[in-house]
């Protein structure tokens, strides 16, 4: 028998950091759909900015350098985001169903109406985000 150490593999800080994102927002997702006592205690574990903020947080303790710990923070909570609003889009659909005075549907037009939103209120916003989405060149 010899003393040699076999290496394991770990995963990567990138694959904890998209792991936790998706768990982040799958939570949050189904913590929507749980009532009562059991509803409020999973919102205030998965839905709060405490505990988005507390995973962020974590997130950036256990990188390497300080440059991964912005952008793995960042990115799980970008991530997260993301995932729970796709998953109320796709699966819920609580945001389908209305229309506008014209008879169409509002689906787009609201859904555009966030990415402005979203695209103003973005760091080192110039214009081109909001002339983009609304078409406007």
């Amino acid at each position: 028998m010899t003393d040699t150490a076999v290496k394991q593999r770990r995963p990567t800080y990138a694959v904890n950091v998209t792991a936790a994102a998706a768990a982040l927002g799958l939570l949050a997702f189904a913590a929507d759909f749980v009532h009562g006592v059991a509803g409020h205690v999973m919102d205030a574990l998965t839905s709060s900015g405490f505990a988005w903020g507390l995973a962020a947080v974590l997130a950036g303790r256990y990188a390497d350098t300080t440059r991964r710990a912005v952008t793995g923070a960042t990115g799980l909570l970008f991530l997260a985001t993301v995932l729970y609003y796709v998953l109320i889009l796709l699966v819920s659909r609580r945001w389908s169903g209305a229309t506008l005075a014209d008879g169409s549907s509002a689906n787009m037009a609201g859904l555009r109406s966030v990415a402005v939103m979203t695209a103003v209120s973005s760091p080192g916003f110039d214009g081109e985000l909001v002339s983009w989405f609304l078409g406007v060149r």
